[in-house]
């Protein structure tokens, strides 16, 4: 899976390949045949942009001192949710694990922390909202 060099571009090959085995293990449980987690074409495109776009509203959205169901907070959530959902629909209690991941695993939490201290948090915060309320 090339895909975790595009979203976490500071790890080396054996660092890719133990998060890659990681994310497989975290979530094997809810893929089906029809499942996948490597992404392609547009799809992946858009999973990349979003990828990159994401962290950045989200930041301004700590920095405006908005809380993790904030309705602004939530629509960016989302999309997030949404561009997952291009590789994968998770159900609501692996979407909050993913979330937990973020925050938890050392490369996404040093990922999305240079965007705004505390992002990380931030972010499992609002998806576990977005799990509990919509999934």
């Amino acid at each position: 899976m090339n895909a975790c060099k595009n979203i976490l571009p500071d790890l080396d090959t054996s660092e890719q390949q133990d998060y890659e085995l990681y994310l497989m293990n975290s979530f094997k449980a809810e893929q089906d045949a029809d499942t996948k987690i490597i992404l392609s074409g547009l799809a992946y495109d858009k999973f990349l942009e979003n990828s990159a776009e994401m962290p950045q509203e989200l930041a301004e959205a700590l920095r405006e001192n908005l809380i993790p169901n904030d309705e602004k907070v939530q629509k960016l959530i989302h999309n997030h949710y949404e561009s997952i959902c291009q590789a994968w629909t998770p159900e609501r209690s692996s979407y909050i694990r993913l979330g937990q991941m973020y925050h938890q695993h050392e490369h996404f939490k040093k990922f999305f922390d240079k965007f705004e201290p505390d992002l990380a948090i931030f972010i499992a915060e609002a998806m576990h909202v977005y799990a509990e309320n919509k999934l």
